[in-house]
């Protein structure tokens, strides 16, 4: 589709391939598409809470290097303006990606969504190009992820260097992985060979591209903030001059998942290493454990409490926590500060083949996965107006509608917090159709029929998804009816009652003449449940007819 030397052919089948990328686009569910949405939105959220967090420890580092003018100090001032100022970069180029991805989708409506969500060739036409090896863009995005990671490796051997602590804590840390690289595609055969620019935004979604945009964007904060509080912990509180004690905490991020670990470090500012006071600390009245003046805070969060305003998917929490030391004088003294954090709502997949409606009194398989917690996930389920079986995989469940259900409720959660509620519509099984077999084949409805001395009346399924995806519950029988021999419109002698496949029709054969007509009708079938017994399904009208000629 470039043009150049192209062929009238090559051209056609370019056309065609964007043609069925497009129609696969307008195919993605908008559930799919939202969920997007959410992640994109909650990873900015994440951001723009960790850049305000590094401000402020920026500042302080800025203001303890000028106020003590040593050269470790300095030194590490220099190390903490040039991370900054990459990460900054980085934070601003991705912005730019994100609005031009909108901008050339369509923008967005009146409610904010973007209207091109589902286009699958804008992210790839401004970050791939037509050799789909990179634009200038794409590869200067990469080349700043990459510069990244260098200054990072280099800044924190430095900062190794000043608290004697490890110097090869991100050696292995790439934030631009090839297929081969990552662990997610290393096993892909549809993504050997592959770069990162080709895996992350080749032909999928625009806000797909716009969530792993974020994504990035927030590891890049995340990691500048885990520098900039190792490069601020180099100052000696020894050093320090102070005129009042404040508890402080120190969170690895203020916005979590629900259902993950929130972790802190709650410390005091007048604390010091050559001090002979340890603090005791606590957590509302847990008491903390207590390293280097430094209180260990870990608890499992909960999607509860009050929303933040215009954002029904983060809510806004608080822990308090407690120190209570002894000052120069030996006189005891307690200090508190109420920590404000913030919970995500974490994004539930739902992988099956039919989502939308669930099969009643079927077991319908589900994966439903739920990538925010990583391995922190732990799924049980609960529902209403259906069973629940545990599958063989973490977050496999077999769903089972209980007879009549209009709707089922699926509840999932993890440890002691509830992740989400999960609803389907509940729709009945489908009927089987009736075909007589004689002598092993279908009996010939247009030519007739020799008169048999007995034939086989088979319940066959026609759903092709049903029949492949639950092959459990789509076993039927014939359990109920009956066969007539018919001569014009009188029967000619008694009925022969159906009560499984194989039915011996006695004297009917003897008494058979041609143009007379074999009146099968089957009032009810029986269909094997995967929970065990059987279901009846009440036939009426032509559903249960089959009429088989006699040949003349």
């Amino acid at each position: 589709m470039a043009g150049g030397k192209e062929t009238p052919r090559q051209k056609m089948i370019g056309l065609m391939y964007l043609v069925l990328l497009a129609m696969l686009a307008l195919q993605v569910s908008s559930d799919i598409m939202f969920k997007f949405i959410q992640i994109e939105k909650s990873l900015g959220a994440m951001v723009e809470d960790s850049n305000e967090s590094s401000k402020a420890t920026f500042a302080a580092i800025e203001a303890k290097a000028k106020e003590d003018g040593r050269e470790d100090a300095l030194r590490a001032l220099e190390e903490a303006k040039k991370l900054d100022v990459l990460a900054n970069e980085i934070h601003g180029m991705i912005t730019s990606i994100s609005t031009t991805l909108v901008e050339k989708s369509g923008g967005v409506d009146e409610e904010g969504v973007p209207t091109g969500m589902k286009d699958p060739e804008v992210s790839s036409t401004i970050l791939l190009g037509s050799t789909e090896k990179g634009t200038k863009l794409g590869k200067e995005f990469e080349a700043k992820l990459d510069a990244f990671t260098k200054m990072v490796n280099v800044v924190q051997k430095d900062v190794a260097k000043l608290t004697g602590g490890k110097a090869d804590a991100y050696a292995k840390l790439n934030l631009t992985k090839d297929a081969k690289e990552d662990p997610f595609t290393a096993k892909d055969p549809n993504q050997r060979g592959k770069e990162f620019l080709e895996i992350s935004f080749g032909h999928s979604p625009m806000i797909a591209a716009l969530a792993i945009l974020r994504q990035k964007d927030a590891e890049v904060m995340n990691l500048r903030s885990k520098i900039l509080t190792a490069i601020k912990g180099t100052f000696g509180a020894k050093d320090i001059k102070f005129d009042k004690i404040l508890p402080m905490a120190s969170a690895e991020s203020k916005t979590v998942a629900a259902g993950t670990m929130y972790e802190a470090k709650l410390f005091i500012t007048a604390s010091s290493s050559a001090s002979s006071f340890v603090p005791v600390m606590y957590n509302g009245g847990q008491k903390l454990t207590v390293k280097n003046g430094e209180g260990i805070v870990k608890f499992r969060t909960s999607f509860s409490g009050a929303a933040v305003k215009g954002n029904p998917n983060l809510k806004r929490k608080s822990w308090k926590g407690k120190i209570i030391m002894k000052d120069g004088a030996g006189e005891e003294k307690t200090y508190t500060e109420t920590f404000e954090y913030f919970v995500a709502k974490p994004v539930l997949q739902v992988q099956s083949s039919a989502v939308a409606a669930l099969y009643e009194q079927c077991g319908n398989a589900l994966q439903i996965n739920c990538p925010a917690l990583g391995a922190d996930y732990s799924p049980s389920f609960s529902a209403s107006g259906a069973q629940v079986r545990k599958g063989a995989k973490k977050g496999a469940v077999i769903i089972i509608p209980n007879a009549g259900a209009k709707g089922v409720s699926l509840t999932v959660r993890s440890g002691n917090s509830t992740l989400g509620v999960e609803k389907f519509k509940v729709r009945p099984v489908p009927k089987p159709r009736i075909v007589v077999y004689v002598k092993g084949r279908p009996a010939d409805l247009k030519q007739g029929i020799a008169p048999p001395r007995s034939i086989k009346v088979k319940a066959e399924i026609t759903d092709t998804y049903f029949k492949t995806n639950l092959p459990r519950d789509s076993k039927y029988r014939a359990s109920a009816g009956k066969v007539q021999l018919v001569r014009g419109r009188r029967p000619v002698g008694g009925a022969v009652s159906i009560n499984g496949s194989n039915v011996k029709l006695g004297g009917m054969a003897q008494a058979a003449k041609p143009g007379d007509r074999i009146l099968v009708e089957v009032t009810n079938v029986q269909r094997s449940r995967y929970a065990g017994g059987a279901q009846n399904i009440r036939l009426r009208g032509l559903d249960g007819l089959v009429v088989v000629p006699l040949a003349k």
